[in-house]
C-alpha cells in the first residue's frame, strides 16, 4: 500500500501595515491528505485526517474515529472538521475529541450502491453497483491503516447523506459491527426500489448509537419513517442489544440544506 502525505491547510489571513508589509500570516491546519493505492478498487484514493488539537501533547490518549463519506475538501470534510473541533473545544464541551477521517470520492455512485434491477437506476447510474468492493476496501485497507497509524481508542463513528447515507445504512444493517455509532442523513433509500427497508434488522449487533436526520419533503419522509420505525422495533423487541435510535425531520427548502443541521444534532445527540 502506497502512502503519500501532503498538508492540508487554509491561510487564516493577512494583515497589511502601510499597504506593504505582512505583520502577520497564520496558517490554520485542518490535517493531512494521505494519498494510498487501494489493491481492493485498483485505484488510487485521497483520504484526508485530522488529528485533534490535543493529539501532539497528550502522546497517551487514544481517540475515536470518525469516518466521513462524500469526505472531499469541496465536499464536507472541511465543515465537518470545524463543526467537530467547536463541539469538542473547551467552550463547546459537547463531544470528545476525535480524529476525522474523510474519504475522497473517484464515483459515489459506483462506490455507494449495490447493483439494481431498476431501469431507471441503471440509466441515471451507470457506473453503479460495487458497494461490496468499497465495503472491501474501508475495512480491510483503510481501518486497518488508521489504527495501526494513529492512537485510536476503536471508537467508531460512521457519516453518511444521500447516496453515503444509504452505503451507512447498508452497513448499519449487514455489518454493524464495523462501526459503534451511525449518523445518517436524508439516505437514498429509494435506490433499487427501496429493497433497504427488507433488510434483515436482526442482524444489527450490539450497542449501537443510530442517528438519522431527513428531509421534510414528503417521498425522503415516507421511506425514511418506514426505515427508522423498523430498527425502533428491533430495538424495543431486543433491549438486552442496547440499540439507540434518534431521529430529526429537518425543515430546509434544499435536500443539500439538511446535511448541517443533521451534522449538529447527530454529533451531539452521539456522545
Amino acid at each position: 500500500m502506497k502512502i503519500k502525505i501532503s498538508t492540508l491547510g487554509i491561510i487564516l489571513c493577512h494583515f497589511i501595515v502601510n499597504s506593504q508589509s505582512i505583520a502577520r500570516l497564520d496558517d490554520i491546519r485542518l490535517g493531512a491528505s494521505i494519498e494510498l493505492f487501494s489493491h481492493v478498487l485498483e485505484e488510487n484514493r485521497t483520504i484526508n485526517i485530522y488529528l485533534p488539537e490535543s493529539y501532539d501533547n497528550t502522546p497517551g490518549d487514544k481517540y475515536p474515529v470518525i469516518y466521513i463519506l462524500d469526505g472531499g475538501i469541496n465536499d464536507i470534510y472541511i465543515p465537518t472538521v470545524g463543526l467537530i473541533r467547536f463541539l469538542s473545544s473547551k467552550k463547546g464541551q459537547q463531544i470528545s475529541e476525535s480524529i476525522v477521517v474523510g474519504i475522497e470520492n473517484v464515483d459515489r455512485r459506483r462506490d455507494f450502491t449495490k447493483p439494481s434491477k431498476i431501469e431507471s437506476d441503471l440509466i441515471n447510474f451507470p457506473s453503479s453497483g460495487e458497494s461490496e468492493k468499497f465495503l472491501s476496501f474501508l475495512s480491510m485497507e483503510l481501518m486497518p491503516l488508521i489504527e495501526k497509524e494513529y492512537r485510536t481508542n476503536n471508537i467508531k463513528t460512521i457519516i453518511g447523506h444521500s447516496l453515503g447515507g444509504l452505503l451507512a445504512s447498508e452497513i448499519l444493517l449487514t455489518k454493524s459491527e464495523l462501526f459503534d455509532n451511525y449518523l445518517i442523513i436524508s439516505p437514498s433509500l429509494w435506490w433499487n426500489d427501496n429493497k433497504i427497508l427488507f433488510y434483515n434488522t436482526a442482524n444489527i449487533s450490539f450497542n449501537k448509537k443510530i442517528y438519522v436526520g431527513v428531509w421534510d419533503r414528503e417521498n425522503d419522509k415516507k421511506i425514511t419513517d418506514q426505515f427508522v420505525k423498523k430498527i425502533k422495533k428491533q430495538a424495543m423487541a431486543s433491549p438486552d442489544k442496547k440499540i439507540r435510535v434518534q431521529y430529526d425531520i429537518i425543515v430546509q427548502k434544499e435536500h443539500s440544506n439538511v446535511v448541517y443541521p443533521a451534522l449538529y444534532n447527530g454529533l451531539r445527540k452521539l456522545k
